[in-house]
């Protein structure tokens, strides 16, 4: 279950199980290719969660975000350690229900080796993410903001919820598109694996 993004541009990054889409500019120069030449070489566990073998690993772009403090950061900050990149909105149902799941995953596994970033594309930004989230009783995650939507657009999100786990060499490893059980023994196993550098 997703939400539909009606504000940004935006265009398949991986999709399988949908139709294939042309060639579109990755933001840096590079080209997204069509499905039919996907940009990972994907294990499908369910229609909407991909995987990537490491070493057929994409770098992703280096997007900029609102850090909790309001500063501006950049995502190659956070090489040497696997990230898990959520985009999410306070008005989307199914972002709501991942949170929990979310937050307990950053409160086992967040450390040295992995953080979750959990991006509200609300227009309130830090304040607005910050309160929904103690509303939520979300205790472990941090707010962050793409307020005016520069990160959705060059990460290609077509939904809301989706994420992206990032390995620690700022490869892909994995899409999530819609709400996932994220606390699941299964994912929280094949995080990982990924934070381990498989």
């Amino acid at each position: 279950m997703e939400c539909a993004l009606k504000v940004f541009a935006s265009a398949a990054l991986i999709a399988g199980g949908l139709a294939a889409a042309p060639s579109t500019a990755w933001a840096g120069g590079y080209t997204i290719p069509p499905l039919s030449e996907s940009r990972l070489d994907i294990t499908t566990v369910n229609s909407g969660i991909h995987f990537a073998e490491l070493g057929k690993r994409r770098q992703v772009p280096d997007i900029t975000v609102t850090d909790p403090s309001g500063a501006a950061i950049r995502l190659n900050l956070f090489r040497g350690r696997t990230v898990l990149l959520h985009f999410w909105s306070s008005t989307c149902g199914p972002c709501i229900k991942t949170l929990a799941g979310l937050d307990h995953v950053q409160q086992v596994m967040g450390g040295p080796r992995f953080q979750v970033m959990a991006v509200s594309v609300d227009p309130g930004g830090i304040a607005a993410a910050r309160s929904f989230l103690r509303q939520q009783k979300v205790e472990n995650l941090r707010p962050y903001a793409d307020i005016n939507g520069t990160a959705v657009s060059a990460m290609y999100l077509r939904s809301l919820p989706t994420s992206f786990v990032i390995d620690a060499q700022g490869g892909l490893a994995m899409l999530v598109e819609g709400a996932t059980k994220w606390d699941s023994p299964e994912i929280m196993a094949h995080i990982q694996a990924i934070a381990t550098g498989q």
